[in-house]
C-alpha cells in the first residue's frame, strides 16, 4: 500500500511512476504552451513601472501620451522627447512567497499546515510572465506616436496539482485538474496622440461650475491594435487515477487559436486545407481604439486628469483560425510488484497503453475584448524636485491582460541634483495585487537612462514576484 506523503515512498517507486505522470503534464504542456493574455500595459514605461503605475500627471514626454493624451498639454512638458527603446518584464504568482518558502525548508509540515495551504489557493494558482518592448516613438510638443509590442504568459494550475506535491499519491482517488488553463497573446499597438485647449465655453464653463482651475486640456489618442497571436482555451480538464494495478487517466482541452498555421499545429493532417496553410501572417488580428482624456492645473503645485482608453470593438482575428481539440488516455498497467516495494524483483511487468489526438476545425473570424479603462490621477509637486502622484484606474471587462478589480496606486519622484531621478511607489488591487517599485534614472538633458524594478508583494517575506524594467530616450 502507498505511503500518505511522497516522501514515504522509495525512490524506485518514484522513478517507475515519472514516465505515466510527464505523460499526463506532456498532455497539456507539449500542445498548449500558450500564455494567458497580454498584459498590454504599454503606459507603464519604465518610469511609471518604478512608482507601481503611480504616474498621475508626472510624466512629462513621450511616456504621458498613453496614460492620457491631455497630459501632453500640461506646462512643464518636454518640447521634444524620443524613446530609442524600452523593456520591462514581471514574472509572479500566487501560490509561494519568499516567507512560506523559507519556513518550510528542512520543516516536518502537519497535516493542518497543509489542508491551510491548500484552502488559500482556491480553486487554482496562477503563474505569470510578461514583457513589453517599446520601440522608436516622437513626441513634438502636443503631439506623439510610437509602437509597443507586448506578450504575456499565464497558466492557471489546480490546486489537486498541489495536493499531490504535498500529500502523496492516494489510492483509488481521481486527481481533477479541470482548472489547468494556458493561453496567449501577442500585440502590437501603433499609437498616436494630441492635446488641444479646451473650448472658450466649456473652459469658462469648467472653472464657473465645477471646480477653479488655472487652465483645461483636452486630449485624444488613435491605437491599431496589430495582433501577431493568439490562443485561447475554452475548456478543458485533465483527470488521473492512482490504483493498485497502475495509473489511468485522460484529458480533453478545447482552444481557440489565430495566427498558427494549421499545419505548425497538426503536421500530420489528412486535410489539405490544413495541411496546404504553412505560412506564419505578421498579422493575424487587428482592431482600432480610441483615448479620450482631459487634464488641469489647479494651481501651480496641482494637476489632475481623467481618462477613458481603450475605446473599441476590440481586436478581430482572422488569420489561421482555428478551433483545436487536444485528447489523450493512457492506461498503465503491471505496477503491482513495485508498489509492494519488491526492490529484489528482478523483472517488473509494465505496459502502458496511451493515445492522443488533435483534431483541427477551420472557424471564422472571432474578436477578443479590448478592455475599456477608466484612469484618474494627481500629481502634487513639493518644491522644484519632489512630486507626489496618485492614481486610480478601473477595467470594465477582462482582455489584454486586465482584470476588473480596480487598481490604487501611490508613488513619487525626486530628483537629485536636478539630474538623477529617484522614484519609488506601490499600488494595491488590479493584474498583480500588491506591488512594490524602486527605480532611478540618469537624465543628462540630451540622454536619459532610466532602470526599475519591482515586487509582487511589499515585505520581504510576503515576495511573490518580481521584474526589471529599462529604457532610454533623447528629449530637449
Amino acid at each position: 500500500m502507498l505511503h500518505s506523503t511522497i516522501t514515504g515512498m522509495s525512490r524506485s517507486t518514484m522513478t517507475r511512476l515519472v514516465p505515466a505522470l510527464l505523460l499526463m503534464a506532456g498532455i497539456s504542456f507539449t500542445h498548449l504552451t500558450l500564455p494567458a493574455s497580454v498584459q498590454a500595459q504599454g503606459t507603464y514605461s519604465v518610469a511609471g513601472y518604478s512608482m507601481a503605475g503611480a504616474r498621475g500627471t508626472a510624466l512629462n514626454d513621450i511616456d504621458a501620451a498613453l496614460v492620457n493624451p491631455a497630459i501632453l498639454g500640461l506646462p512643464g512638458r518636454k518640447s521634444f522627447s524620443a524613446r530609442l527603446f524600452s523593456l520591462n518584464t514581471h514574472l509572479d504568482q500566487t501560490f509561494m512567497s519568499v516567507g512560506r518558502w523559507n519556513r518550510w525548508q528542512g520543516a516536518f509540515l502537519d497535516q493542518a499546515e497543509k489542508d491551510k495551504y491548500l484552502d488559500s489557493l482556491g480553486e487554482a494558482a496562477n503563474l505569470r510572465i510578461q514583457a513589453e518592448i517599446g520601440s522608436f516613438g516622437l513626441q513634438l510638443g502636443r503631439l506623439a506616436f510610437g509602437a509597443y509590442h507586448t506578450v504575456n504568459a499565464e497558466a492557471r494550475v489546480p490546486t489537486d496539482l498541489f495536493d499531490l506535491l504535498l500529500n502523496g499519491n492516494q489510492l483509488n482517488r481521481t486527481y481533477h485538474f479541470g482548472e489547468f488553463g494556458l493561453s496567449t497573446e501577442a500585440v502590437s499597438v501603433i499609437h498616436a496622440s494630441y492635446a488641444f485647449p479646451v473650448p472658450a465655453a466649456i473652459d469658462s464653463f469648467i472653472k464657473l461650475k465645477i471646480f477653479p482651475v488655472q487652465e483645461v486640456w483636452m486630449g485624444i489618442g488613435i491605437k491599431y491594435y496589430m495582433g501577431h497571436f493568439y490562443a485561447g482555451v475554452d475548456e478543458g480538464t485533465i483527470d488521473f487515477t492512482f490504483g493498485e494495478s497502475g495509473i489511468w487517466g485522460s484529458a480533453d482541452y478545447l482552444y481557440q487559436s489565430a495566427g498558427m498555421p494549421g499545419s505548425a499545429i497538426d503536421e500530420e493532417s489528412d486535410d489539405p486545407l490544413i495541411r496546404n496553410d504553412d505560412s506564419y501572417s505578421p498579422t493575424a488580428g487587428s482592431g482600432l481604439g480610441i483615448d479620450l482624456g482631459i487634464a488641469a492645473v489647479v494651481d501651480d503645485a496641482l494637476t489632475v486628469h481623467a481618462a477613458l482608453l481603450n475605446l473599441s470593438p476590440g481586436i478581430k482575428w482572422k488569420s489561421s483560425t482555428y478551433n483545436v481539440r487536444l485528447t489523450a488516455t493512457a492506461d498503465t498497467i503491471g505496477m503491482g510488484t513495485f508498489l509492494e516495494f519488491d526492490e529484489g524483483a528482478e523483472e517488473v511487468d509494465i505496459d502502458s497503453l496511451t493515445s492522443t489526438d488533435i483534431e483541427l476545425e477551420r472557424i471564422d473570424a472571432f474578436r477578443t475584448p479590448v478592455p475599456v479603462i477608466l484612469r484618474f490621477g494627481t500629481t502634487y509637486r513639493v518644491g522644484r524636485n519632489l512630486a507626489l502622484n496618485a492614481e486610480f484606474e478601473q477595467a470594465f471587462s477582462k482582455g489584454l491582460g486586465y482584470r476588473t478589480v480596480p487598481r490604487v496606486a501611490l508613488g513619487f519622484e525626486y530628483r537629485l541634483l536636478n539630474v538623477i531621478p529617484i522614484r519609488a511607489g506601490m499600488s494595491l488591487g488590479g493584474r498583480h495585487g500588491m506591488v512594490g517599485a524602486f527605480g532611478l534614472g540618469l537624465d543628462l538633458r540630451a540622454l536619459v537612462f532610466e532602470i526599475g524594478v519591482a515586487n509582487t508583494g511589499l515585505t520581504p517575506g510576503g515576495v511573490r514576484g518580481m521584474g526589471i524594467a529599462a529604457g532610454l530616450k533623447v528629449s530637449f
